[in-house]
């Protein structure tokens, strides 16, 4: 391999190593749901927020987790409960505040759960 080869190679590699790193935090803050199509105020907030996007992903880990744990009985009261609780986020419209008040208030919920 040529000096010019090796530098390229480097180079290269140096370029990738980069764009990898650059692209981990936006889909770390990314929602769990899509920001693509008809969204509603919330929704269209929570997409623009790097924080309230890593929390949407928190609380949503947190959920799924639950819920594959759960006999299916279970699985029911806890679908309507988190049916029930976007309703009251959605409610928060484009207000960031009471977005992460939501956030914190059902990821404590989920860890309550029982």
């Amino acid at each position: 391999m040529t000096a010019a080869n090796t530098h390229w190679t480097i180079t290269l590699a140096a370029v990738m190593a980069g764009t990898a790193f650059l692209a981990a935090p936006a889909e770390a803050a990314a929602p769990a749901f899509s920001c693509i199509g008809k969204l509603g105020a919330a929704e269209r907030a929570i997409c623009s927020s790097t924080r309230l996007g890593s929390i949407d992903r928190q609380m949503s880990g947190q959920y799924f987790e639950l819920y594959n744990q759960l006999p299916r009985s279970d699985r029911k009261l806890l679908k309507a409960d988190q049916r029930s609780w976007l309703a009251g986020r959605n409610a928060c419209g484009s207000d960031t505040h009471c977005l992460l008040r939501e956030y914190h208030d059902r990821i404590q919920q989920l860890a309550d759960w029982d």
